[in-house]
């Protein structure tokens, strides 16, 4: 026995910026799950992406709450190589408190 329902809405005010948000709800015997989200990707240059992600969600019985917030920078530094920047941070409450933090730096060329 399980019901979902999720709704996502784009919002695109200029060219080069695009905002998402997201709403999630599933009820599965009794566990039931919410979850909401937001992403903003951006091109402020031409040789530059700014993207993040904030995602929070909550379930019964527990409760669990969780957030997290991702996103990356990337410069294009010519057509063929780029340097990806990429932070991240999430907590987890249930019995105990989880906090993880993350960076990672990635190279990419294109031959």
């Amino acid at each position: 026995n399980s019901k979902d329902g999720s709704l996502v809405l784009t919002y695109r005010p200029g060219r080069f910026i695009n905002v998402s948000g997201n709403v999630l709800v599933s009820d599965f015997d009794g566990d039931v799950t919410r979850a909401a989200g937001l992403q903003i990707d951006w091109l402020p240059l031409r040789v530059v992406r700014l993207n993040m992600n904030y995602q929070h969600s909550e379930s019964d019985p527990g409760p669990v709450k969780s957030d997290s917030v991702t996103g990356y920078a990337i410069w294009y530094i010519t057509k063929f190589a780029d340097i990806r920047v990429t932070p991240g941070y999430s907590r987890r409450e249930e019995e105990t408190t989880t906090e993880i933090y993350s960076l990672t730096t990635n190279i990419n060329c294109r031959f």
